[in-house]
């Protein structure tokens, strides 16, 4: 019996040394691990947070750039959209009256044929009225107007007769000037910003630039009377589209050539 308790012990001291041993191998095979120098680590530490630093703050420049333009293409979006509103607005009451002149037009064209021939053969003075009755009755647009009314002054040069005539060609011309305008009139605000885009508050020579950006000279120009600065006011008639489904003039006054003030007419014409 006590021949197997020191076999026992011998056999538990063996296997115990051999676990040791082995762990020792092992620790001796795993190789140790691989550091850097402490003046390393700082500047790898620093050179990374400068790095995030800088890209935090361009990541911030980019948002405010970013923030602004859609800002900006909002703004531009609305006067789109505010402008397409007045041009669908503006087509509608085109369309209705277009219906109404056809209309009228489907009534008079029984009379128009006869004054036309009355008109043709006319010698005198009844020439001009029958000119003026079916100009004003049938509704005839300015140009075919004024052709009439030419046709008459080459029959009728001189006279009190004709001066009626030139008068009557005159206010059909102004008038095609007007729907020349309104064809191109557009909201107070998309002028002003056309003038601030094209930088015409501080461009030296406004009366071109204006006549280059609207396409056109001004209707009439009317002089300041002040001694000290060259005090110009120019109107465009009917070059503003008003919400009121109506038009207003376009008024621009310069000071030294140099855009001061840009505003609407008071007056709105329909």
């Amino acid at each position: 019996m006590r021949c197997n308790v020191c076999l026992f012990l011998f056999l538990l001291h063996f296997a115990t040394s051999c676990k040791e041993d082995g762990q020792s191998v092992q620790n001796k095979g795993v190789p140790p691990p691989e550091t850097v120098p402490k003046s390393d680590y700082d500047s790898l530490l620093s050179k990374q947070l400068a790095e995030r630093a800088d890209f935090n703050q361009g990541l911030a420049a980019n948002r405010s750039e970013m923030f602004a333009n859609i800002k900006e293409r909002d703004a531009v979006i609305e006067d789109l959209r505010a402008d397409i509103d007045q041009k669908q607005a503006a087509i509608t009451a085109l369309e209705e009256a277009l219906d109404d002149v056809n209309a009228k037009l489907k009534d008079c064209h029984e009379v128009g044929v006869a004054l036309r021939a009355e008109l043709k053969g006319a010698k005198s003075l009844g020439a001009l009225e029958y000119a003026d009755l079916f100009d004003r009755s049938s509704n005839i647009s300015h140009e075919e107007a004024i052709r009439l009314y030419e046709l008459f002054l080459d029959k009728f040069p001189s006279g009190s007769v004709s001066r009626k005539a030139q008068s009557r060609i005159n206010f059909h011309k102004q008038q095609v000037v007007v729907k020349k305008n309104r064809a191109s009139a557009r909201p107070l605000r998309i002028w002003q910003s056309r003038f601030q885009a094209n930088r015409l508050s501080s461009t030296a020579n406004a009366r071109t630039a204006l006549e280059t950006l609207i396409g056109r000279k001004a209707d009439s120009a009317k002089r300041g009377s002040s001694s000290e600065f060259k005090e110009v006011t120019y109107v465009w008639r009917d070059y503003i589209s008003d919400f009121s489904s109506g038009f207003r003039d376009l008024i621009v006054e310069t000071i030294d050539d140099k855009i001061a003030k840009v505003y609407a007419g008071e007056t709105v014409r329909k």
